[in-house]
């Protein structure tokens, strides 16, 4: 999710450092990173599309968080 809304880093840092220190250990592994590579090609910046996405990231627009 970071990957594809960076200015969430910093939260994710912040309030789950465990958290975030784990998923940059799984993401480093050869499988997933050849997925997100994968996914960056076929996807581009799209995180999950639909509502989801669109709900999300009115949200953090409205918190500011990408401005």
């Amino acid at each position: 999710m970071t990957e594809r809304l960076p200015r969430l880093r910093p939260l994710l840092d912040a309030g789950a450092p465990a958290v975030a220190r784990i998923t940059g250990l799984a993401r480093s592994q050869e499988a997933l990173t050849a997925q997100a590579e994968d996914s960056r090609i076929r996807f581009g910046d799209i995180w999950c599309d639909g509502e989801i996405e669109k709900s999300l990231r009115q949200a953090l627009h409205d918190q500011r968080i990408f401005l």
